[in-house]
């Protein structure tokens, strides 16, 4: 008689994944973020999706560094080419950011710097697409596109840190609600640049 099979545990990373799965799939629709491989984006526009970006991105790495954890994780090549892109561009006064859940905790930062580290995987695609619509565009952070090594990294800390099962649903509920939140706020970001050019007319 042969043994029961017992299928592979899920990786956190996969678990995270499929919790978030909705909301991630709902932020690559963003009718904003969308214009970003489309034509007629203003850059305007396109300064206000680079501060979403940049304030969200800038929070979570000041939430790692104030519990001292992760160095290998940092977002800091990310946040310091964003502010070249933004100062290559209009500079625009950032809406006040919205809380992101538990980054208070080191759970909710981890989920954070998952969610921003993975959206660099298919950045050098929105750059391609971003340079041939708009030459003038700049396309520093986008081009750094990711790294191999720190994707590894990331998926190693994750899975240590997942194996409390409180981290674990710590980590899904941030990574959900990160998705969710960032998209709340490019939505606000662009709206805010709408709101000022209907005062204008």
């Amino acid at each position: 008689m042969n043994a029961p099979f017992d299928p592979p545990a899920k990786t956190v990373r996969t678990q995270l994944a499929e919790h978030s799965k909705a909301a991630h799939l709902a932020l690559h629709q963003h009718p904003d973020l969308l214009l970003l491989e489309r034509q007629g984006l203003h850059l305007e526009h396109y300064a206000r999706i680079l501060t979403a970006y940049f304030q969200f991105q800038n929070a979570v790495e000041a939430a790692r560094n104030r519990l001292n954890l992760w160095p290998e994780l940092s977002l800091r090549p990310g946040i310091e080419a964003l502010a070249s892109d933004i100062a290559a561009l209009a500079p625009i006064h950032p809406l006040h950011l919205p809380r992101l859940g538990r980054m208070e905790e080191r759970t909710g930062t981890l989920a954070l710097l998952y969610v921003f580290t993975g959206a660099q995987f298919g950045g050098k695609v929105i750059a391609k697409a971003l340079q041939s619509q708009n030459p003038a565009a700049p396309v520093g952070y986008f081009s750094l596109g990711s790294s191999p090594e720190k994707w590894r990294t990331l998926c190693a800390i994750l899975e240590e840190e997942g194996q409390d099962p409180d981290a674990l649903k710590a980590m899904k509920h941030t990574t959900r609600n990160g998705f969710e939140t960032f998209g709340a706020y490019v939505s606000a970001c662009c709206a805010d640049r709408k709101t000022a050019q209907r005062q204008a007319m």
